[in-house]
């Protein structure tokens, strides 16, 4: 009986890496951006503006900037934007700012058990405190916050 000894495939090949494999909303953004350029192409429009074209369809099929998954997929959208050349390195340093505030009120509003009512007095003197902090941890000399004690027509 002859004895068959497993084997390994093959590693790809370095140009058949492809991370949008890896991420579906990298597929999908690179997919625009490809369909978008050789629509471009096919309409005989110069390259200038087969990239602007191109450029527009991958920044919007970026995913919102909302719930953790979509935040994650967004900077991954990004920074393989920004390798591929379909976005520049300032404007993608912006969007990747945008992700990490947005992430970081994804995480706060995930923390607080739950939020006043929009509208109710708890919610307008949550907002003048969080405005107060802001206000001392930036130094803000010429930003007035007045104070939410209780007056007397109260």
């Amino acid at each position: 009986m002859a004895k068959t000894t497993p084997t390994q495939p093959a590693p790809p090949e370095a140009d058949a890496f492809n991370p949008a494999v890896e991420n579906l909303a990298v597929a999908r953004c690179c997919a625009a951006y490809a369909s978008t350029q050789q629509s471009a192409k096919d309409q005989g429009k110069g390259n200038v503006f087969i990239a602007l074209d191109a450029i527009e369809a991958f920044r919007k099929t970026l995913p919102p900037l909302c719930g953790y998954q979509n935040i994650c997929d967004f900077i991954a959208c990004v920074a393989h934007g920004m390798l591929i050349g379909a976005m520049s390195s300032a404007d993608g340093a912006r969007l990747l700012y945008a992700a990490q505030v947005a992430h970081i009120a994804d995480r706060r509003q995930s923390a607080s058990p739950k939020s006043p009512p929009r509208g109710s007095i708890l919610c307008f003197f949550a907002f003048y405190d969080e405005l107060r902090m802001l206000k001392n941890r930036l130094s803000l000399p010429g930003l007035r916050v007045r104070s939410t004690e209780p007056t007397a027509l109260d």
